[in-house]
């Protein structure tokens, strides 16, 4: 008796090797029906081994004479002869491709979350990039003309829900930090710290009346990044509402870092965080400082009144700038910080100030031109007042306090007689051209100074995320919306400041002989120099615009496929040589 039918199909592959050593694969389906084992055979199609990749066969030739009523309509036959083409500005993007692979942006955010989510965070990265900071609602219409990784269009709901996604994903941001901070080979890491703020146009709970940047007295939520000025790349970044002071700022910053296993952290600040309850902070966690100290405070105006007259010495010129002369005071000085913990030892609750000792060394400058400027603008401003009060115009607040101070102002004789008052301008201009840094970490002046000045690198990059990343205003009432869409911001900004240090480094080698007599031909040189002058003159941006203009067109039909590229002119395949791409 047959076993009953299940009604089951059983399927499985079979490879059949033809005469050219290639392999036609068939799909059989066996199902057991009336007592009978009953199996059919469909072509899958063909492989170059078995096992491979299965490409169409051509269909099956029909003999003359034979019944053509089952064959394809002519329809059918056109729309199969139809050629498919796509035409895309690949030449902007294959710049910016090649920076994300080469720097490991794009290796790092494959690594901190799932392929799609990060092919999202890189496509929408590349188009602020490569549009120079235009909103995201356009970028659909963007993705139509420039290849990005994620080949789905990226719709106003797919950028919002990336974007919650990714602010409710701390491991993401946490992992690809981590990532960054893995790159940075040195044992010191250097790092800039600076913010900015975005004024916020939406009801956001986290946007606060505080110190706004752009001063028009709107609420503002700060930014927060931390610069290598080692390798000169963004590596965290962060906000938080408005009107948290920087004290807690710092704080917040020295305990992520701690988290994330960094071991020597030296802190470079400008007068903006200069405070002593700052460097208190910085220093009691162990780490490193290089700050600007006020002139005003009683122990360093007391170390610069005395060294006034022996930094004029011609022995006190610092290398990295002969109009600056630096001496540097050793001191030990008492740092107060507020305690987390309670101590019955010292008799302190949580929340009181205690204090250690720490040996710092504090760097005293004079720039002569600094002085200069600075002279001629404070004389500029009195005689401005002195000119308003001769001919008897109004003077403001802060007008009338300097004409008080710094003028003697009489009536002789019914005549209005207005003289400046010299001891008191002489007292005013003591300390102009000086400057002042402290660091527990760098000994001597010359090398404190060239590291502080590297600091305006973090400047620029805040000034290119206000400008070129769309970073000047919020556009979410959204906390994790926010936080979303600052890290795609930060993502692209790690583009721009990858792609402005090689073409910084590119210039500066461009048309200058390095003994390499394959290079140094007078022809090849003659070229770099041409290709200088070009890139001088444009921004980053115009650079990309240009390389935009080159095209790949790709076409596709039953029979073959095909992909051609625009011509490119020597200049530019230059550019793309040095830049590492092969052109």
């Amino acid at each position: 008796m047959p076993r009953p039918a299940t009604g089951r199909v059983a399927t499985s592959l079979i490879w059949v090797k033809q005469s050219d050593g290639s392999y036609y694969c068939y799909e059989r389906s066996r199902m057991w029906k009336n007592g009978k084992d009953i199996s059919t055979k469909k072509l899958l199609g063909k492989a170059d081994v078995k096992g491979g990749e299965l490409k169409p066969t051509r269909p099956k030739r029909t003999a003359k004479g034979t019944d053509r009523t089952n064959q394809e309509t002519p329809e059918q036959n056109k729309s199969e002869s139809i050629i498919k083409a796509s035409r895309k500005h690949t030449g902007m993007m294959d710049i910016i491709e090649y920076i994300g692979k080469v720097s490991g942006i794009d290796e790092d955010l494959l690594a901190a979350t799932d392929t799609p989510t990060a092919q999202k965070i890189i496509s929408l990265a590349r188009y602020i990039v490569g549009t120079d900071g235009a909103t995201f609602p356009e970028i659909e219409e963007w993705m139509l003309t420039h290849p990005v990784p994620y080949t789905f269009p990226i719709t106003e709901d797919v950028y919002l829900n990336l974007f919650e996604e990714i602010g409710l994903d701390e491991s993401l941001r946490q992992n690809f930090f981590k990532s960054r901070l893995d790159r940075e080979n040195d044992l010191e890491l250097v790092i800039a710290y600076d913010s900015s703020t975005e004024t916020s146009v939406s009801e956001n709970p986290e946007s606060r009346a505080g110190m706004n940047k752009d001063h028009n007295g709107k609420p503002s939520i700060k930014v927060i990044c931390l610069y290598s000025l080692k390798t000169r790349r963004p590596i965290i970044y962060g906000k938080q509402p408005g009107n948290i002071p920087d004290i807690i700022s710092i704080e917040n910053v020295v305990a992520q870092f701690a988290a994330l296993g960094v071991k020597k952290l030296i802190f470079v600040t400008d007068g903006g965080y200069s405070s002593e309850d700052n460097l208190g902070v910085i220093l009691h966690s162990q780490d490193h400082t290089l700050t600007r100290v006020k002139l005003s405070w009683s122990w360093v105006k007391e170390e610069t009144d005395k060294c006034k007259n022996d930094i004029q010495s011609v022995l006190n010129i610092m290398e990295t700038d002969t109009c600056v002369k630096g001496i540097t005071v050793p001191l030990t000085r008492n740092f107060r910080y507020k305690r987390i913990r309670g101590s019955s030892k010292k008799k302190l609750s949580a929340g009181d100030y205690d204090t250690f000792q720490r040996k710092i060394y504090l760097h005293i400058y004079y720039d002569t031109a600094r002085k200069e400027s600075e002279d001629r603008e404070f004389m500029d401003d009195l005689i401005e007042i002195k000119n308003l009060i001769a001919n008897g115009k109004e003077l403001d607040d802060q007008a009338e306090r300097k004409a008080v101070k710094y003028l003697k102002i009489r009536n002789y004789k019914e005549q209005l007689i207005v003289k400046y008052n010299d001891k008191e301008i002489e007292k005013a201009c003591k300390h102009n051209g000086m400057f002042a840094l402290v660091s527990d970490y760098y000994k001597e002046a010359d090398t404190a100074l060239a590291f502080y000045r590297k600091r305006e690198w973090i400047e620029d990059y805040f000034e290119r995320f206000q400008q070129k990343a769309d970073g000047n205003t919020s556009r979410t009432g959204n906390p994790e919306n926010l936080n979303g869409r600052l890290f795609v911001q930060f993502i692209a900004m790690c583009y721009i400041e990858e792609l402005h240090e090689r073409i910084r480094e590119m210039k500066s080698k461009l048309g200058i002989s390095n003994g390499d007599s394959a290079h140094d031909t007078k022809d090849n040189l003659d070229k770099e120099k041409a290709l200088k002058n070009w890139l001088k003159k444009r921004s980053m941006f115009r650079i990309l615009k240009w390389f935009d203009a080159y095209e790949t067109v790709e076409v596709s039909s039953e029979i073959q496929k095909r992909r051609w590229n625009s011509e490119s002119i020597e200049r530019d395949r230059l550019f793309l040589k040095l830049l590492g791409m092969e052109a």
